[in-house]
């Protein structure tokens, strides 16, 4: 397996952090985007941004020549899970083939991830901080009909992802009367975490449904 360093937003080169970047109103413009960022762009099967790519060269106004980064698993769960065609936006990716966008509209938002020296490999974990939707009663055996009858569980990323602990999280609800307003699940005043770990985890990445772009407003988390 490739050797991976880290390699933050901070590669965004703008000396805005993580959070000011993805506080935007989707009003892109040239100026967001440089060479080697990773970026979310919105996928055809439903339009969620689950698709990623790195920027190569901004081209013009409107054109953005990118690298495709392309699903590489690895057990046999996960090939069988890429060849039927069910997204994946979580895990370990390879450079794929070069593409022109035409349309800015198309990317959603900057991704964290880590890459091999080579830069052929990338991944793209959970990252303390992050708000992700996980598959409700999610399992390897699920089909392109059941994702789609699908729910997303809301929560938030209290540690960042490592082979050998796993990940801690956070489970968020919505607040009542809004519809894009979350926060911290609480049962008899604590919060409600779970903690992923391990050999488990490392098998079940595929049920990370989308990372959200959130902003927070008095510790609660927006969407």
């Amino acid at each position: 397996m490739a050797q991976f360093s880290s390699a933050s937003t901070s590669n965004l080169g703008s000396g805005i952090s993580q959070q000011g970047v993805m506080n935007y109103n989707n009003k892109l413009s040239p100026e967001d985007f440089m060479e080697g960022q990773i970026w979310a762009v919105y996928d055809a099967r439903d339009r969620m941004p689950r698709s990623y790519v790195r920027i190569i060269h901004v081209v013009s106004d409107a054109t953005i020549f990118v690298l495709k980064l392309e699903p590489h698993p690895m057990l046999n769960e996960e090939i069988r899970w890429v060849e039927d065609g069910l997204p994946v936006a979580c895990g370990v990716f390879r450079a794929g083939t070069g593409t022109t966008y035409k349309d800015i509209s198309a990317f959603s938002h900057p991704v964290q991830c880590d890459w091999s020296s080579k830069k052929s490999f990338y991944r793209i974990f959970p990252k303390k901080g992050e708000i992700w939707a996980m598959y409700k009663n999610w399992k390897i055996t699920l089909n392109s009909t059941d994702i789609d009858k699908c729910e997303p569980r809301m929560v938030e990323i209290l540690s960042d992802y490592t082979d050998e602990n796993g990940v801690n999280v956070c489970s968020l609800t919505r607040v009542k009367g809004c519809l894009s307003f979350f926060q911290r699940a609480l049962l008899e005043g604590f919060h409600l975490t779970r903690f992923l770990v391990g050999y488990i985890f490392s098998r079940t990445l595929l049920f990370f449904w989308l990372l959200l772009v959130e902003s927070s407003l008095d510790g609660e988390s927006h969407r």
